[in-house]
């Protein structure tokens, strides 16, 4: 069970945007991440297990859309990595579709 799972970040950066080729833009940001809140608590077992975040993080993230159709559809890909203090890292990837009515 969880007693205690809140989170707030707050996130300021930079990002860019360009179209590479026709149909295909290309983007990135670097941001810098505070989080806000202490710690999450679960129980297991009766025993307390308490996660504390990172309070400053870097993130990096890089990507591409590829549109078609006059921009009605569209198929964005991302990777993103994100350090703390420590070894406190974050790696992620996402494939989005996205269609406009």
């Amino acid at each position: 069970s969880v007693d205690d799972a809140e989170s707030l970040v707050g996130r300021a950066g930079v990002g860019f945007e360009s179209e590479a080729l026709e149909g295909v833009v290309v983007f990135g940001s670097l941001d810098v991440e505070r989080e806000f809140s202490e710690e999450t608590v679960a129980k297991a077992s009766g025993a307390a297990l308490r996660a504390t975040a990172q309070a400053v993080r870097l993130r990096l993230a890089v990507g591409g859309d590829y549109r078609w159709g006059a921009g009605r559809y569209a198929l964005r890909s991302s990777v993103n990595y994100a350090a703390g203090g420590g070894s406190n890292r974050d790696v992620g990837a996402g494939v989005n579709f996205a269609m406009r009515f």
